[in-house]
């Protein structure tokens, strides 16, 4: 259902802004050479109180797992080798987040795409 709606990924300017400000990264390779994701939920949460978005919580959570989308199709066309490196893994850092702050709909809707 979400392939239709979000494939082909776009970035969006919110989601270059999201990229630039450290809320999703790409950051090296284990050992097996499977990439990592990063979705920094602290920094997301800061970004969008310093910037004023004007954006709810929704919809910065949506403009996140766009831009995730984008950056899993990026990563699927120049990080994978075909039989070698398929894969990859994915971290939600919630250092420093509370527990009342903590986005669950974007942690349960990244779960809904991988």
């Amino acid at each position: 259902a979400w392939e239709k709606e979000r494939l082909p990924p776009k970035l969006t300017t919110i989601g270059d802004r999201l990229i630039q400000e450290g809320v999703l990264y790409l950051f090296g390779r284990d050992k097996a050479y499977r990439p990592f994701i990063i979705v920094n939920a602290a920094r997301m949460l800061e970004i969008d109180l310093e910037t004023n978005l004007g954006l709810t919580k929704e919809e910065l959570c949506s403009h996140v797992t766009s831009t995730c989308i984008f950056v899993m199709e990026w990563m699927k066309k120049n990080l994978f080798i075909p039989s070698k490196i398929e894969n990859f893994n994915m971290i939600i850092d919630l250092y420093n987040v509370g527990i009342t702050q903590a986005p669950f709909s974007l942690i349960k809707e990244l779960l809904g795409i991988l």
